[in-house]
């Protein structure tokens, strides 16, 4: 599981992103926040994934890159909502697996 660099947060202090992360890569404790993520499934271009499903191996082994974290559904829609709109700004469509993977889809 790759990580952008500049993630996209929404209330959250660097340290519970901090926290997130390493639950998410560990497999361990993350019970609260959404993880805002390009998957593997080109027809997905941003999901929403709670924090519980990130201890599933299989559902974070299907995370090509994870662009955001945020504290609750909510955030998580309002960051994907911004993600959206920045990508559309910057280049005029849509395409934003692009934007974050390139041409050759790596992160």
């Amino acid at each position: 599981m790759d990580w952008y660099r500049e993630l996209y947060r929404d209330g959250l202090s660097r340290a519970k992103a901090d926290k997130m992360r390493a639950d998410a890569e560990a497999g361990g404790n993350a019970f609260f926040g959404y993880y805002i993520v390009i998957g593997e499934a080109p027809s997905h271009v941003l999901e929403l994934i709670p924090a519980k499903e990130m201890r599933k191996e299989t559902v974070r082994g299907a995370c090509r890159l994870v662009v955001g974290l945020a504290g609750g559904r909510e955030g998580a829609v309002r960051i994907a909502k911004r993600i959206t709109e920045k990508v559309y700004r910057e280049t005029g469509d849509l395409k934003i697996r692009e934007y974050f993977l390139g041409d050759a889809g790596e992160p």
